[in-house]
């Protein structure tokens, strides 16, 4: 897709986010329109993802996969030889990029799932981590205000507040809740993807 305002880019590339690779935009897509019915080639990007990154990371000579449009900076030590070494340096932003973009594969089909409270996914530890902290933020501030049934306080009218389908817990809809992500928490999610999909050929 090419970008009609190249001059107005950040880094300068003529063109936005390649649709031969995976990208942010394919994923905010496929969230925005619940799209859940992806769940197998989402699972099959994930898997494939992840050979690529054991192989690149045990294999010096392996090309990292490619994926578009994650930029964000992995935190660390400043390393003026490798800054001096670009395919060196190159490899190494790559192989960050495609372990951001499979966990995001990852929380796509958790997400594409908790829409439809699917049981095989609510058993998780992500889940319940979610539920935790969310709980949490309801006693908190001006959420602690709120009564659910009863009208919005006037404290909390600046405050787009929505009730979780799931814990039916009220929360800022811009909130964020710290879930920590571990592999056990991966799998979880991949089972009940895995599960999703044999139910519903």
């Amino acid at each position: 897709l090419e970008d009609p305002k190249p001059e107005e880019n950040m880094d300068g590339d003529a063109f936005g986010y390649d649709p031969a690779s995976l990208n942010p935009l394919l994923l905010r897509l496929i969230r925005r329109l619940h799209a859940i019915e992806t769940l197998p080639e989402l699972l099959l990007a994930e898997q494939k993802l992840v050979k690529q990154i054991a192989k690149a990371k045990n294999d010096s000579k392996a090309a990292p996969p490619v994926v578009s449009g994650w930029l964000v900076h992995e935190q660390g030590s400043y390393d003026e030889a490798e800054n001096e070494n670009e395919a060196r340096r190159d490899r190494k932003i790559n192989l960050f990029h495609a372990r951001v973009a499979q966990r995001d594969l990852v929380m796509v089909m958790a997400v594409l799932m908790r829409e439809k409270s699917y049981p095989a996914y609510l058993k998780t530890s992500i889940e319940s981590a979610y539920a935790k902290g969310l709980k949490t933020q309801s006693k908190q501030g001006d959420l602690a205000k709120f009564k659910s049934g009863e009208p919005i306080p006037e404290a909390l009218e600046h405050l787009e507040i929505e009730i979780d389908p799931i814990t039916r817990l009220p929360h800022a809809r811009y909130s964020s809740v710290k879930i920590p992500y571990t592999r056990q928490s991966r799998d979880e999610i991949r089972a009940a993807a895995e599960k999703w999909i044999t139910e519903h050929p």
